[in-house]
C-alpha cells in the first residue's frame, strides 16, 4: 500500500520544501485549503495592521518525510507553519504519509497584539 501512496505523490503531488532544524529537504506535498464551520473561524478579524487570515491548510507528506510542528513547508513561494503533524498507518502497521496541520506563515501570528 505504502508503494502505491509514494507513487501518488511522486505523480500528482507539488513540489515543495520542508524547513526544519535539520535543513532544508525537497519534498513532493498534497496541500488544500480547510474551511471551519465554527463561528469564531469565519468572523473577519483585524489588527492595527490590517485583516488577521486564520484560514487553515492540510499538507500531507510522504512518510519518509520527517516534519514536526514549528517547521515550516514552503511551497510555490507561500511559507506554511506546522503546528500539528500525524501518522496515518495502514494495516500492517507501516506508515503511509503525513497528515499536517498549517497556518500560512505571518496569517496566525499575534506579534504587535495585545492579546
Amino acid at each position: 500500500m505504502r508503494h502505491l501512496v509514494d507513487r501518488a505523490f511522486a505523480r500528482y503531488g507539488t513540489e515543495g520544501f520542508l524547513l526544519s532544524a535539520a535543513g532544508e529537504q525537497k519534498t513532493m506535498v498534497f496541500c488544500q485549503s480547510v474551511r471551519s464551520r465554527s463561528l469564531i473561524k469565519t468572523a473577519r478579524s483585524f489588527s492595527s495592521l490590517g485583516e488577521i487570515p486564520n484560514r487553515q491548510f492540510v499538507c500531507m507528506l510522504p512518510a519518509k518525510t520527517m516534519a514536526a510542528p514549528q517547521d515550516t513547508i514552503r511551497i510555490e513561494g507561500i511559507s506554511y507553519v506546522i503546528r500539528r503533524v500525524e501518522a496515518l498507518y495502514g494495516s500492517k502497521g507501516q506508515v503511509l504519509y503525513r497528515w499536517c496541520l498549517c497556518v500560512e506563515k505571518g496569517g496566525a501570528d499575534t506579534w504587535g497584539m495585545n492579546v
